[in-house]
């Protein structure tokens, strides 16, 4: 079984994209975010034998089941634990695997866990971290920053979050070392962009330009309206 787990946060302007909001105000940013979280809800809903959303905060339920007509066919929608960033993701990963099918053999349920910032995560690259996770205990997605867009596991949980520093520019560096340490055998997929800039913004755009897809037209919309806010503030 392959599982496809994505963190969500709820699109209140002023607590999403809070560094894009400086470029182009906190509404424009909250629309962004939700765009990209659209997009990635349907063109993602195919991956893996399961998908969930864990959202944040918990009495949000009712907007995420409404995001999409993708989330009621698609997805579970579970909430997110509380605590840091490292804590809420060992919760995913320890209730991944230890939920499921009690017949179901333990080593075949493969986990991979990505953000909604993230449009340019495509099926393709969800396949790739999933059949890297069949020869590997750990796959990351890196981001420019220093951190990753992506984190997968192959079969249980790997303590691989404690100890990290987060929201720094050496997360992907700690983490790797760690994982050094403890023997834990891992794989690294293309780097990929979150759009957390202004600069991020008119690099996916550039992007989405130069290889337009029918499925994109919205998100592209979204981000047209809010790269000439940027511009004209």
């Amino acid at each position: 079984m392959d599982h496809l787990g994505m963190f969500a946060k709820f699109w209140a302007p002023g607590k999403v994209k809070t560094r894009l909001a400086a470029t182009i105000g906190e509404v424009q940013a909250a629309v962004v975010y939700r765009a990209i979280l659209n997009y990635l809800v349907d063109s993602l809903s195919a991956v893996g034998d399961q998908r969930a959303i864990a959202f944040t905060p918990s009495d949000k339920r009712s907007d995420f089941e409404n995001v999409t007509a993708s989330v009621t066919e698609s997805w579970a929608l579970i909430p997110q634990s509380d605590g840091s960033l490292g804590n809420r993701m060992t919760h995913f990963f320890e209730s991944m695997f230890s939920g499921g099918d009690e017949a179901e053999d333990e080593s075949s349920r493969n986990t991979i866990l990505i953000g909604s910032d993230c449009p340019t995560i495509t099926p393709a690259l969800c396949a790739e971290a999933f059949e890297l996770l069949r020869t590997h205990d750990v796959v990351l997605g890196p981001t420019p920053d220093g951190g990753y867009y992506l984190v997968g596991m192959a079969g249980k949980y790997r303590d691989v979050f404690s100890g990290i520093t987060y929201s720094t520019q050496s997360v992907l560096e700690q983490t790797t070392n760690k994982m050094q340490d403890n023997q834990i055998k891992y794989a690294l997929l293309k780097p990929l962009e979150d759009i957390d800039e202004f600069d991020n913004l008119v690099a996916l755009h550039k992007a989405l330009l130069k290889n337009p897809q029918p499925d994109q037209a919205d998100l592209l919309s979204v981000i047209e309206d809010a790269l000439a806010a940027g511009q004209s503030s």
